[in-house]
């Protein structure tokens, strides 16, 4: 699978700047070095390994000591230390050249020799470490933490335009960031002139990658190795998306969108479809058109969260909505009314218009600060009220008392008497029927 590395405009991610790539001290990102290259044009350099001794001793290993000084100086007792040297083998262009150096001899008298070997000038080679720090005119080995007997790896590359290195202020420099997918961007900064075909490898050096599966994709084309930052016309902060085709294992069909497997020897994927939405990302023109539509659609059109109903908004919304409701219905009696108006509400109860539907799916929120003699208050007030309901629902089916039962039991009995005279009055004497209504008025009297 190769790793397709993306130059696009994405700026979501935090970034991570490096304004003095001059310095000798390392740049790093989150565990994460950030490649400085400075030149990407090194100087030529056959592919057979030769060795320097830089020493004053001369060494077995070297060919460049003649036997007559060897033999001199072995004659005087001069005996090199053993631990006072060191070996660095500089990398150019594929090949490599090993010098045997002492640890105090400055790194300035390494890049005469080695310039004088390539034919290059030693104002503008520049050394760089593995951890891609580089190395000033006036280090050492001690100095870089290398160590008696110990191989140390340096890359050589050669500046090539007019002024020299030490004024790098006026070198055209330029500051790009390869993205990552779920990671931190990586940013560094380098020439304009610079060939991406090394800062591929030293991309794929630093994050332990197949240099044959690494491809760098800008505006969904191919950057081609021999291309640089002026031929892209790249600018400050754009982005180098890096992106993998088996990033994507639960969504295949999706992954298929940007990545197509063209089935080869090599199994390399190519490039062959990237989304709409892609393109419009990686490309100024497109994003810039995106922006202009996007600029004139509404932007009431929306569903405002639980946390976008600020103090704001409702104040907005009481003052759009009108409440034709009947206050009856809203207040059925006055403790009702009473208990309402002592919450300090913080939005409107109930909605009878059409922005019911805007916020009805919110929860409704309340805010009920009450002191405590508020809280013994109602409490009084509440057992008064259930007081009150329960001697309402006894008047409504009233229970007979026992002076009650007692009058309507001698009401009864005065009637029962009353009959029963009548009656016997009215079986002796006839007559009294004609003046029953003269004799009921006698009796109530």
């Amino acid at each position: 699978m190769p790793e397709v590395i993306s130059l696009g405009s994405d700026s979501s991610e935090e970034i991570v700047c490096v304004d003095d790539f001059v310095s000798s001290t390392n740049f790093c990102t989150n565990n994460s070095s950030i490649p400085a290259v400075i030149e990407i044009n090194s100087p030529s350099c056959s592919n057979s390994i030769e060795v320097i001794d830089l020493t004053p001793f001369g060494s077995s290993l070297t060919n460049n000591c003649s036997n007559k000084i060897y033999k001199a100086q072995k004659s005087k007792n001069i005996i090199p230390s053993p631990k006072s040297t060191c070996t660095i083998t500089i990398h150019s262009n594929g090949g490599k050249r090993m010098f045997i150096q002492d640890l105090d001899d400055p790194i300035k008298n390494l890049i005469e020799d080695y310039a004088e070997r390539v034919n290059g000038d030693p104002k503008r080679i520049v050394l760089i470490t593995k951890q891609l720090k580089q190395c000033a005119l006036e280090d050492t080995p001690r100095t870089l933490g290398i160590t008696s007997d110990e191989s140390f790896e340096l890359d050589a590359f050669e500046h090539k335009d007019v002024v020299p290195l030490n004024s790098m202020e006026d070198v055209k420099t330029i500051r790009i960031k390869y993205q990552q997918k779920g990671k931190r961007p990586i940013v560094a900064k380098i020439l304009k002139t610079a060939k991406f075909a090394r800062l591929k490898e030293i991309f794929c050096q630093e994050n332990s990658l197949p240099l044959d599966k690494v491809l760098f994709i800008f505006d969904s084309v191919r950057v081609g190795d021999n291309e640089t930052a002026e031929t892209l016309d790249l600018e400050d902060d754009d982005c180098i998306d890096k992106y993998h085709p088996d990033m994507n294992p639960d969504n295949k069909d999706k992954a298929s969108k940007y990545f197509h497997e063209v089935s080869d020897l090599n199994g390399i994927y190519k490039l062959m479809f990237v989304s709409e939405a892609y393109e419009i990302l990686g490309s100024k023109e497109k994003r810039r058109a995106y922006d202009s539509l996007t600029a004139e659609m509404p932007t009431k059109i929306f569903k405002a969260t639980h946390h976008q109903r600020t103090k704001a908004g409702e104040k907005h919304q009481r003052k759009w909505e009108k409440d034709w409701s009947d206050l009856d219905i809203d207040y059925k009696d006055f403790e009702h009314f009473q208990n309402m108006s002592r919450k300090k509400r913080m939005f409107h109860g109930s909605a009878t218009n059409t922005s019911e539907n805007f916020w009805a799916a919110q929860h409704e929120a309340a805010s009920n600060y009450r002191s405590n003699l508020a809280r013994e208050r109602e409490i009084r007030e509440r057992q008064l009220h259930l007081q009150f309901e329960e001697r309402r629902r006894r008047e409504e089916h009233p229970m007979p008392t026992f002076e009650k039962l007692r009058l309507q039991s001698e009401k009864l009995e005065q009637e029962e008497r009353k009959k029963r005279f009548y009656k016997y009055l009215a079986a002796d004497f006839p007559s009294l029927e004609r003046n029953r209504p003269l004799y009921i008025k006698y009796l109530q009297e």
